[in-house]
C-alpha cells in the first residue's frame, strides 16, 4: 500500500465589470447617462489531500487490480474585493457626476470536504480500464448563503434569484487507455478516451439536481527520460426555465472546450 499527503495553495485573481451607456432624446428633452463600475476580487486558501493506493500486483497473489482512496479537506476561500463606481448623467442640460472611493470587502466562501475513491484493472500490457466516483460536499457548507452576500443579493427577499443549492455534488467518471509500444523504438504512444456524469449546483424546472455528462480524448508520447501528453474534453449542460404552459419559458445551455497540454522530465 501507499500513502500520500500533498498541501494545495489556493491563490487567484478575477474582476467583474459593468458597463452602461443611455444617450437619447425624448419629448424635446435629451438624457445621458454613462455607468461602469468593476470589482476586482483576490482569493487565497489552504487544503490539505490525503490518499492511498493499495497495488494487488505485489500482493502474494499478485493480479492486476488497484484501489485508490483520496481526501481533500474543507476549507473557506477568502475574497478580497475593491469596489469602484464611475456615473455622469447629463439631464437635458443639467450635468452631473458621482465618483465615491474605491470600498474594499472581504467574504468566505465555504469549500466542501471532497472524498473519492477509484479502481483500475489491466487486462494486458497495453490495456486498463478504470472507474472512479467523488463526492464534493456542498450540502453541508454556506455556499449558497456565502455566494449570495459576495453579490449582494438578499436571500430574504422574493425577487432575488439565488441560482445555486447547498447539494453534494457526485460525480462518477470511466476511462481506458491503450499503449502503442511498436511504433516507435523509442517511445510508447498511449490513447486515452473517457466519459463522466458533471453535476451542477442548479436546480430544474422540477427541484431536481441538473446533471450533464463530459468526453475526453487523449493521446502523448512517452520515453525514458520525459513525457509529452495532450487533451481535449467536451463537458455540457442544460437548465430548462419556465413552466412547460409558459410562452416565456427558454433552455440555458451551457458547453465548455478544455484543452490541456502536460509535460513531465524524469531526472
Amino acid at each position: 500500500m501507499s500513502l500520500g499527503i500533498a498541501a494545495n495553495l489556493w491563490v487567484g485573481e478575477a474582476y467583474l465589470e459593468t458597463k452602461d451607456i443611455v444617450d437619447e432624446v425624448y419629448l424635446d428633452s435629451y438624457y445621458y447617462w454613462d455607468y461602469y463600475d468593476r470589482s476586482d476580487l483576490t482569493f487565497s486558501g489552504v487544503n490539505f489531500v490525503c490518499g492511498a493506493i493499495l497495488d494487488f500486483n505485489y500482493s502474494s497473489n499478485p493480479f492486476p487490480l488497484k484501489i485508490g482512496l483520496v481526501v481533500k479537506t474543507s476549507f473557506s476561500l477568502e475574497v478580497e474585493e475593491t469596489f469602484s463606481l464611475e456615473e455622469t448623467t447629463n439631464d437635458n442640460g443639467e450635468i452631473s457626476g458621482y465618483y465615491p472611493d474605491d470600498a474594499t470587502s472581504s467574504h468566505s466562501l465555504g469549500m466542501p470536504l471532497m472524498v473519492g475513491a477509484g479502481i483500475s484493472y489491466r487486462f494486458s500490457d497495453n490495456f486498463t480500464l478504470a472507474v472512479d466516483m467523488e463526492s464534493r460536499k456542498y450540502g453541508e457548507t454556506t455556499l449558497k448563503e456565502d455566494y449570495a452576500d459576495l453579490i449582494g443579493l438578499d436571500m430574504e427577499e422574493e425577487d432575488e434569484l439565488i441560482i445555486i443549492e447547498n447539494q453534494d455534488l457526485n460525480q462518477l467518471r470511466f476511462g481506458g487507455e491503450y499503449l502503442f509500444t511498436e511504433i516507435w523504438d523509442f517511445a510508447v504512444i498511449p490513447l486515452r478516451i473517457g466519459a463522466q456524469t458533471y453535476p451542477t449546483l442548479f436546480m430544474d424546472n422540477n427541484d431536481e439536481q441538473v446533471v450533464g455528462g463530459g468526453l475526453s480524448l487523449g493521446t502523448g508520447l512517452i520515453t525514458d527520460r520525459y513525457s509529452l501528453d495532450i487533451s481535449y474534453k467536451n463537458t455540457e449542460f442544460e437548465i430548462e426555465y419556465g413552466d412547460d404552459d409558459d410562452d416565456d419559458d427558454f433552455i440555458y445551455k451551457k458547453t465548455m472546450n478544455t484543452l490541456t497540454l502536460s509535460c513531465i522530465y524524469y531526472f
